[in-house]
């Protein structure tokens, strides 16, 4: 893979909510979307920046219920590549916060990808029926 595909594949700061009070925003005013092993808010993005780029941001909060630090940070690696990959789908102006479930430890790579895809299409086909966000 050359030097500017592996750049265009990355996680730049642009495509994260960094701040309290983004996050706070997408609790407080979103809706949810659940699978078995993580619960998902997600809200269209107020930030002019955000929606002049026109990409969905996420943000990854693992509670210390899940697990040790080695644990929390495997997770959110993994919700992060799952984002990477499958962000074109979602529409664009979105803020997402992924919140891994306790028992989504020692699940296998492929259980937790598949489970996170499918709370991503919930996801999709919400925004698409006109729910409110």
């Amino acid at each position: 893979m050359r030097r500017s595909e592996e750049k265009q594949m990355g996680f730049p700061k642009a495509l994260r909510l960094r701040k309290r009070r983004e996050y706070r925003r997408v609790y407080d005013e979103g809706d949810r979307a659940y699978g078995r092993f993580f619960a998902v808010f997600f809200k269209e993005s107020a930030d002019p920046i955000v929606v002049a780029a026109g990409r969905p941001r996420l943000g990854v909060t693992v509670t210390r219920k899940v697990g040790n630090a080695c644990v929390r940070n495997r997770l959110r690696r993994l919700v992060r590549e799952v984002f990477r990959r499958h962000r074109h789908p979602i529409p664009a102006n979105r803020d997402i916060v992924v919140n891994p479930r306790p028992g989504a430890v020692g699940q296998t790579t492929e259980v937790l990808q598949r489970d996170l895809e499918a709370v991503f299409h919930k996801i999709r086909m919400a925004m698409r029926k006109g729910a409110p966000s």
